[in-house]
């Protein structure tokens, strides 16, 4: 096997899925794939303005598992706040789950 096919090889195993996902997608739809369908509807309940108590009420799980996905989806999507978390799942067109 030559070399180049090879390193080409090696790099594919080793990217982490959302990484090379990123860099194929240019639909919506895919790009929300990036976060768990859990991380999608946390997503949808910050962009309506949802606290992590508010949040983990709704979906019935502790904060603690909220912080976690809040955590996830602003490494994932390589954002620093929850505020740009709200806009992503907004401009995703992301629909709260659990309303109520």
């Amino acid at each position: 096997m030559p070399e180049a096919q090879v390193l080409d090889l090696a790099l594919s195993v080793t990217e982490a899925p959302h990484e090379s996902l990123d860099r194929r997608t240019d639909g919506s739809e895919q790009q929300r794939t990036v976060l768990s369908p859990r991380e999608q509807e946390v997503a949808a309940l910050l962009a309506d303005g949802l606290s992590n108590r508010q949040i983990a009420q709704r979906l019935v799980i502790t904060e603690r598992t909220v912080k976690a996905h809040v955590e996830h989806s602003l490494n994932k999507l390589g954002y620093a706040s929850r505020a740009q978390i709200a806009v992503w799942a907004a401009e995703h067109g992301l629909p709260a789950r659990n309303p109520g």
